[in-house]
């Protein structure tokens, strides 16, 4: 059931809840998640928003019987940044996990710990003059003593060519991500243990205005496309479809609707699961707008 409630808060991000997120002054108050598209409503998520705006609190019913199940507040700054999440897991009126975010004096994030009953997680992030990221160092349980870190190497434009993980920073890379850039593609390959040979390639396209086109993933670094996704947008650059080849065979098998009201807002996502023209679940998005 967990997993349902994480999904539903990916849907409500992706829809744009928490203020300060984009120009139109919309703000996502209600998902209706329908699994099967039976025309009930399977899970329910409500938000509510402080007078200010800064603080949102979701509140979903998986299910849909009227019962919380969980709780997800998030705090932002008046820049809109999100300084602080809490989660209540259960619905008891104790919360689970927290997890503040710090913020340099460029806007950056600086620094983000986590607090659950798993223990402490810090993580620090350093950027150059240009406002690019340069390190991240890990601490993964809370002692003070950084246990990785990764180091991002960049062009003379700025552009990422490397990412380097040092597991224990005992001095040696673990693990290499480098980044290949030809006109609208982008090859990203995994080395995660830096053996020369890459365990994972994900290629990328995008169209002029930096928008992904197609996704090619190699899931096991054989050389071999294993799925890819291919998108298309409306007029207004919103993603209205997402179409999953899930063995690259060039069939599709599975395709995500989207559509949007006139002022750009997300209200229902349709997911057809086999490509046989039938929805299989939808989601609706409600908004209120001044």
């Amino acid at each position: 059931m967990k997993q349902l409630a994480v999904g539903l808060s990916v849907l409500i991000l992706a829809a744009g809840c928490g203020g300060g997120g984009g120009a139109d002054p919309c703000r996502l108050v209600r998902v209706e998640n329908d699994r099967d598209a039976d025309g009930t409503p399977d899970d329910v998520a409500t938000v509510t928003y402080s007078a200010d705006g800064l603080t949102a609190r979701t509140e979903t019913d998986l299910g849909a019987n009227g019962v919380t199940d969980m709780i997800r507040t998030e705090i932002r700054d008046t820049q809109g940044r999100l300084v602080r999440e809490e989660e209540d897991q259960d619905a008891d009126g104790l919360v689970d996990l927290t997890r503040t975010s710090t913020h340099d004096a460029a806007g950056n994030l600086a620094r983000r710990e986590t607090d659950s009953a798993a223990g402490t997680d810090i993580r620090v992030f350093t950027y150059n003059a240009a406002g690019r990221e340069t390190r991240a160092e890990y601490d993964f349980d809370g002692d003070g003593t950084f246990d990785a870190a990764d180091t991002f190497v960049r062009d003379a434009a700025g552009a990422l060519m490397r990412i380097e993980g040092d597991d224990g920073l005992d001095g040696t890379v673990e693990r290499v991500t480098t980044f290949a850039y030809a006109g609208p593609t982008t090859t990203e390959e995994f080395d995660i243990d830096n053996d020369g040979d890459p365990d994972r390639t994900e290629v990328r396209t995008v169209d002029p205005d930096g928008r992904l086109l197609r996704e090619a993933i190699d899931g096991t670094g054989d050389g071999i496309i294993d799925f890819t996704f291919l998108y298309a947008y409306d007029a207004r650059g919103n993603r209205v479809r997402e179409e999953y080849d899930g063995n690259a065979d060039g069939t599709v098998d599975q395709i995500r609707i989207s559509a949007y009201d006139g002022r750009g807002n997300l209200v229902l996502e349709r997911l057809d699961t086999d490509a046989d023209g039938t929805d299989d679940a939808v989601t609706a998005f409600l908004h209120e707008c001044p």
